[in-house]
């Protein structure tokens, strides 16, 4: 059993510690290596076996003017409350905002991920110290020289608005602590959130509330589930604690953090309210929407996660980060400002006997799924390819371009992996900039988003993008949107994906593989494929062709008409895993050819000319 410790707080156990102590121990080693002169390049070559210079991944980092230190705060193995896990996070935010004054802080929220990634951006050079500090110790400097104060709340009473309360946090630099807390101290009160808020506020009143005196100092929107469980999605069960995963990024940008059930639900008083919010506030637009909208699950998905369809507005989109730790630490860098280079894209001819298929890995827009599950994918898909050339199929990987500003050290990490291998791409997620319904954005916010989008394909190096639209709007995108992208041409394939996943996109009923679009017909919007897993057993309704088993795909696939080309959108939310790609391929006949995100485009316009005489 755990010991209570005089803060309230769990002791860590001597195992845990003794794990701690040598993941420490480990990144000292790694940190003596990165400061040694040269040193840092040898590290990040040897990761990408020296086919893509370290030198060259870095051009265009702008990092903090000195080294920092790094405080490493280990929640896993201490049973915090959940009131001092909300502590710790608030008080990571504000450390990293400045961390050349207070000392960058890093949670251990994780396990073995959490040390992982440590370990990697330690390669990048900006880190000068990693220490070790517990949670009282960390607690206890925040309050003394970090925060502006704390804001005197109760957990069990104030449950249901944690989010708003949040915001509080982020606006004001303070740090909700309950009453007793050994570490409020001779800190300032500056907000009594018990008295603003009562016990009994409900989602909407504390969201009104908070909208009134911060919106104006916050930076864009986040959406929290307070902890709701439940098969009713408009009377669920407050049962659970919020997920603490993402408070460090939201406090220390001075996020706008809401959840309210009916946000979505037009007619109710909580649209009334989302409705003013998401029109009237300081935020660029379209608004990037950070967190994840789980307000109303339909058919096994979450209707408005894309968020463009939440209010009559249309002018917002989602960054899906609810599961994503530590960004207030791996943002610390600064963005990137110059594009980060793809490995080399081979010459390929077009054949009119040959199948040309790109076949991507999905999901990359959860920049949660790229911390955890996306992670040991590539480091599978590299052992596969240092074991032969069988293995290493070309593949493309869809990255949220969030990380070029939030996680650069991430983003380093899977294009060093990517050159190590040469035959692995990256392309924009669902739906470009964001994820997103941009088909349903008005004139103004379309326009910000197309430019964005293009301005994140020049960064990536990618010339593709996944599209995910709602059912019934894709002849509006086909006709207004996609074809904005014709005149720069810096994204020429747009690989369709329907909500929901089961129905049938109406302008592709023709049968067509792909649509040739813009006014210089340089535009390739690939019919939709998705493969979600290999048993159909859990397949929703309407749904089987999404689930068949690698032999049945590599089945369709062989049978395509010559001179097809076509793609596959792979997600793991039906069980898909990269052995679901891995074990397709030896089964494609000799006529499938494989190809990156350049070619498929390149293979569908030549297909296109040769069949109409196009020139």
């Amino acid at each position: 059993a755990h010991a209570r410790t005089a803060s309230g707080t769990r002791s860590v156990p001597p195992a845990a510690r003794r794990r701690g102590m040598a993941m420490l121990a480990t990144l000292a080693l790694a940190l003596a290596a990165a400061l040694e002169p040269g040193a840092a390049h040898e590290l990040a070559a040897a990761d990408s076996a020296a086919t893509s210079p370290a030198s060259q991944l870095m051009d265009g980092m702008a990092g903090p003017s000195a080294r920092v230190r790094v405080s490493v705060i280990n929640v896993v193995d201490a049973s915090l409350s959940f009131q001092d896990q909300l502590a710790v996070q608030v008080c990571a935010g504000l450390a990293n905002r400045a961390p050349e004054t207070h000392g960058a802080a890093y949670v251990v929220l994780k396990g073995q991920t959490d040390w992982d990634w440590l370990a990697d951006v330690i390669r990048d050079g900006w880190i000068g110290s990693v220490q070790n500090e517990t949670v009282p110790a960390f607690l206890t400097r925040c309050m003394s020289s970090t925060a502006a104060g704390y804001i005197r709340f109760n957990f069990s009473e104030q449950h249901l608005v944690v989010p708003q309360i949040i915001t509080a946090a982020g606006a004001l630099s303070a740090v909700p602590l309950e009453d007793g807390s050994p570490y409020i101290g001779s800190a300032t009160k500056v907000l009594d959130a018990i008295a603003a808020l009562g016990s009994n506020s409900s989602l909407r009143e504390a969201t009104l509330w908070a909208y009134d005196r911060f919106v104006n100092v916050t930076t864009t929107l986040a959406f929290m589930d307070p902890g709701f469980t439940g098969p009713d999605p408009l009377a669920p069960v407050l049962s659970r604690d919020p997920n603490p995963s993402l408070v460090d990024l939201i406090v220390k940008e001075r996020m706008f953090n809401m959840y309210m059930v009916e946000a979505c639900i037009p007619g109710t008083p909580d649209y009334a309210l989302m409705e003013r919010v998401a029109t009237r506030n300081p935020w660029p637009r379209p608004i990037a929407v950070f967190g994840y909208d789980d307000t109303f699950k339909i058919f096994g998905g979450d209707l408005f996660e894309a968020e463009t369809s939440c209010v009559k507005a249309h002018n917002m989109g989602q960054v899906a980060t609810d599961s994503a730790s530590n960004l207030a630490f791996f943002s610390i860098p600064g963005p990137i400002t110059e594009p980060v280079p793809q490995p080399p894209r081979p010459a390929v001819t077009f054949n009119a006997s040959r199948t040309y298929l790109a076949i991507t890995v999905g999901d990359g827009d959860n920049m949660g799924f790229l911390q955890s599950s996306r992670r040991s994918w590539m480091q599978q898909r590299v052992q596969r390819c240092q074991a032969g050339p069988e293995g290493c199929f070309p593949l493309l990987w869809s990255i949220s371009p969030h990380t070029l500003r939030k996680a650069p050290g991430w983003l380093r990490w899977f294009y060093a992996q990517a050159n190590a291998t040469a035959r692995d791409w990256f392309v924009l997620p669902p739906s470009g900039h964001l994820y997103a319904y941009p088909s349903q954005m008005p004139d103004g916010p379309q326009a910000a988003f197309v430019s964005r989008t293009e301005d994140d394909a020049r960064m990536l190096s990618t010339s593709a993008t996944v599209a995910w639209e709602f059912a019934l709007t894709w002849q509006e995108g086909i006709d207004r949107y996609f074809p904005r992208y014709s005149e720069a041409g810096v994204v020429s394939a747009f690989f369709a994906v329907n909500v929901p996943f089961m129905l049938p996109i109406l302008p592709f009923l023709d049968g067509k593989f792909f649509k040739v679009l813009g006014n210089r017909s340089n535009v390739v919007l690939f019919r939709p494929r998705e493969w979600r897993g290999t048993d159909p057993s859990k397949a929703p309704p309407l749904s089987g062709r999404e689930y068949l088993t690698a032999a049945q795909m590599a089945d369709e696939v062989n049978a395509y008409p010559p001179g097809t080309a076509t793609q596959i959108y792979v997600t793991s939310d039906g069980g898909a895993s990269f052995d679901t790609i891995a074990s397709l391929v030896p089964l494609l006949e000799e006529h499938v050819q494989l190809v990156d995100d350049h070619a498929i485009a390149a293979m569908a316009l030549a297909s296109h000319a040769r069949s109409t005489g196009a020139p």
